[in-house]
């Protein structure tokens, strides 16, 4: 149990921004809607294995969420994550959040949505994945590829099924700065 990412430093460092950017995001979210109360229940989180949180308006659920922070676009190249290479490049996340996210949005009736923080820009992109009926809301191609098997380089690379979104021209994001 203590390999776990949450019990490292890099571990405990990423959560953290995680955690910021969910504050962040609600406080984003009651400016853009008249002061209703929003909450990221991080609470429900279940080791983030499967989503982040649940969003509450008002005390009733209305979202699920994956929550990223990105300082890096290459760590090993140490390339900074900026707002050009997303547009240029797209997200990469794993396949599998996307479908758990989508079951969620199914089972619920809530939206689905992915928070990626820009730490570099001090901007957060919101993506609108699912709706209430957990019907895609974006376009993705899925491909094997090597990644870092999580945010310790140290336990090294992986091969998964990797969701490529597109993120230039694609009316589902939005952005904020803070």
């Amino acid at each position: 149990m203590k390999n776990l990412d949450r019990y490292t430093s890099e571990g405990r460092k990423f959560i953290a921004e995680e955690k910021e950017t969910a504050r962040l995001v609600e406080r984003h979210l009651q400016s853009k809607n008249g002061g209703a109360s929003f909450k990221l229940d991080l609470a429900s989180l279940r080791d983030a294995e499967n989503f982040d949180a649940y969003i509450y308006k008002e005390g009733e659920k209305v979202g699920v969420c994956e929550i990223k922070s990105r300082d890096y676009f290459n760590r090993e190249k140490g390339t900074r994550f900026t707002w050009e290479l997303f547009e240029k490049f797209g997200y990469l996340i794993t396949a599998a959040k996307i479908d758990t996210i989508r079951e969620e949005c199914l089972l619920n009736g809530i939206n689905g949505y992915i928070f990626v923080n820009l730490l570099n820009e001090r901007k957060i992109v919101c993506i609108h994945v699912c709706d209430t009926k957990g019907e895609l809301l974006i376009d993705y191609k899925i491909r094997k590829t090597k990644t870092k098997y999580s945010c310790n380089n140290s336990k090294g690379d992986t091969y998964r099924d990797n969701a490529f979104i597109p993120i230039k021209g694609n009316y589902q994001v939005k952005t904020f700065k803070y």
